[in-house]
């Protein structure tokens, strides 16, 4: 039958891609379940939404995206009540046509803080109190698209917690220890 064999040819070649991407590294966003937290890095190709029950997120460095890149045609949506906190020098950040639907409420903000921040989803690290947040220690949320949205977040920790080159509409945020709250780059 032409049409069982067309359906079994797409699956392979779907198959055979998603094996190329794996071997090469840094293509998709491996989730995986640390001690009480969700573990991600790499590149979001498809929609995502970070929840609630899942958080905290714990983002990992990526030698190809510095952390969590959404990719072009793929939307990242966070929920309110989600914390997403950062490794080392690691960021979050939407490609151009890759979108950041981050928007918390008043009662329930988005927080986006250092993995050493035990004051919020407590000691995440496990480490005690070995490490101490300090001001730069993640990169920051990187905007590459007017669509890009944060609402009602809380900003710990980061060198330029909110780094863009586009005109956004950014407001109900707040901004703690940061390098600097928002850096808008010309262009």
């Amino acid at each position: 039958n032409t049409k069982t064999k067309a359906g079994f040819l797409v699956r392979i070649w779907l198959l055979g891609i998603f094996l190329a991407a794996l071997l090469a590294g840094g293509f998709f966003v491996f989730v995986r379940p640390a001690a009480a937290a969700t573990e991600v890095s790499g590149s979001l190709l498809l929609d995502q939404t970070w929840t609630k029950a899942q958080s905290p997120y714990v983002v990992k460095f990526d030698v190809w995206t510095s952390g969590v890149r959404v990719e072009a045609g793929a939307t990242l949506t966070i929920e309110p009540g989600v914390v997403v906190k950062f490794d080392r020098g690691t960021t979050l950040s939407s490609a151009a046509g890759g979108k950041i639907i981050a928007v918390g409420t008043s009662a329930e903000r988005i927080v986006f803080t250092a993995l050493t921040d035990d004051t919020v989803a407590g000691d995440t690290n496990g480490d005690g109190t070995a490490t101490q947040p300090e001001v730069a220690f993640w990169l920051g949320v990187r905007l590459r698209n007017s669509a890009d949205r944060l609402e009602f977040t809380e900003l710990r920790y980061g060198d330029f917690c909110i780094d863009s080159d586009q005109v956004l509409i950014i407001k109900n945020n707040k901004f703690l220890d940061c390098g600097a709250g928002i850096n808008i780059r010309s262009g």
